[in-house]
């Protein structure tokens, strides 16, 4: 999926650039780069779930395992990280600015969770509740989360003016 991912970066992306080599009006124009941004970062997304998968698989291998605690904390950023998506994805459904914000207040929250959850991972080291290895998993995957979330903020971030934009080549037609 990784590969078809950058595969489809690079149409878009390759797309855009031969738009603006095209007679544009200031709001096609505008909207290009806003686009390619938004592109760069759906990629990005992908190349942190490729981690991802690679961390959990490198987890299962080493017959290591993670506390309750940190499965139950790297759920409760899964669920925050979801709702961020949705907002986004309803969205470009539906371009209320609620949605965006959501997805804004989301990205806050995780990052605050995941700063507080690797205090609680350091917490339970020094108490001897979690083993080494699969703890540095464990702060690897909270650092996806939060590069996953980061990208979906920028998204989310942008889309107002995309909106706008948008909006603007509509009225044009």
């Amino acid at each position: 999926r990784e590969a078809k991912i950058d595969e489809m970066q690079t149409d878009i992306t390759d797309y855009l650039v031969q738009l603006t080599g095209k007679q544009l009006t200031v709001s096609q124009a505008e909207i290009i780069p806003l686009l390619m941004h938004c592109t760069n970062d759906s990629e990005r997304i992908g190349d942190h779930a490729d981690i991802m998968f690679n961390l959990v698989k490198r987890l299962n291998s080493s017959g290591k395992k993670l506390s309750e605690d940190a499965v139950l904390e790297l759920k409760h950023v899964w669920k925050l990280l979801c709702f961020q998506a949705q907002h986004i994805l309803l969205y470009l459904e539906n371009p209320v600015e609620e949605n965006a914000k959501a997805a804004l207040k989301k990205g806050k929250k995780l990052v605050n969770f995941s700063h507080n959850f690797e205090k609680n991972h350091i917490k339970r080291l020094n108490k001897g509740k979690c083993e080494v290895r699969s703890g540095i998993v464990y702060i690897e995957l909270l650092t996806e989360f939060d590069r996953i979330s980061n990208h979906l903020t920028n998204i989310a971030e942008r889309m107002p003016e995309i909106q706008k934009h948008y909006s603007n080549l509509i009225v044009q037609k």
